[in-house]
């Protein structure tokens, strides 16, 4: 049985991931609302569902201006929780 040289897939994988992120980082801004709707990259805020929101300092690195709306990342969104939600996770919300 020939060994399987493990790290080296880990290279590769690596690479592969390296290579994966810098074509998105390079992906055009839409030029459609419907393209922002499926845009792994880029999205605007009256895209989001009831239970996304921005990070607070996502006006700090807006991508652009569509329509007269900011276009953010979609690594500046952030998936909210309902107070019921957080109690079932063992905490509590601050008012």
């Amino acid at each position: 049985a020939a060994a399987i040289d493990f790290h080296a897939h880990k290279d590769v994988d690596e690479a592969e991931e390296k290579q994966l992120h810098e074509s998105r980082q390079k992906e055009p801004i839409p030029t459609s609302k419907a393209g922002f709707k499926t845009n792994p990259v880029y999205t605007l805020a009256s895209l989001l569902n009831t239970n996304e929101v921005l990070k607070p300092d996502a006006n700090k690195r807006v991508c652009g201006v569509f329509k007269g709306e900011f276009v953010y990342r979609r690594s500046d969104v952030e998936t909210a929780l309902a107070a019921t939600k957080w109690l079932y996770r063992g905490r509590t919300v601050k008012d």
